[in-house]
């Protein structure tokens, strides 16, 4: 099946204005150029009827959800914390959730918004490259195009630092995954 994902980013740096002692109100930054961003397609996805583990959805019912577990981020390994494998992934969206994660790829009903999810890219011979530290609700987006295989891409709930988290269980992360 050849489908598509289309996908568009924007960014608004920010800053309060001089009003009365910093008080003023919040305002696109004047000494960038303001609001930056883009858009494309991923062409010729596959959209699997089934989903799972590796997709990030279960045939239609719902998300499963990958597991960041507790620990340092300079402790993570593709075998203990990567994304199940799918090869030559084409497109790949990864979401903090907010909530703590559960069993067999679901999501708990406990919040978690104080630990974050540090992204990591395994670089081989022990290399770990963190490419992103999201907050609660925050989300990223790899257009891969083919190149990138997900057991590569390792999660791990931390602190903002990169320390181990505060909850034991950790944080589900929502994602879909398509080659």
């Amino acid at each position: 099946m050849a489908d598509s994902i289309k996908f568009s980013i924007s960014a608004t740096p920010l800053e309060v204005t001089d009003v009365q002692q910093g008080t003023g109100p919040t305002v696109a930054a004047t000494e960038c150029f303001g609001t930056v961003g883009g858009s494309g397609e991923v062409a010729s996805i596959a959209i699997v009827d089934a989903g799972g583990s590796d997709d990030g959805y279960i045939g239609g019912t719902g998300p499963y959800y990958a597991q960041a577990i507790k620990v340092a981020a300079a402790s993570v390994t593709p075998a203990a914390h990567g994304f199940v494998n799918l090869a030559a992934c084409k497109f790949l969206y990864i979401k903090h959730t907010g909530y703590e994660g559960d069993t067999g790829g679901a999501k708990s009903t406990t919040a978690n918004t104080v630990d974050y999810v540090s992204v990591m890219v395994n670089a081989g011979a022990g290399t770990d490259i963190c490419i992103a530290r999201l907050k609660s609700g925050e989300a990223m987006i790899l257009p891969a195009r083919g190149g990138l295989a997900t057991n590569n891409i390792m999660l791990a709930a931390t602190d903002v630092a990169g320390a181990a988290g505060a909850s034991v269980n950790g944080v589900a992360v929502e994602f879909l995954a398509f080659a």
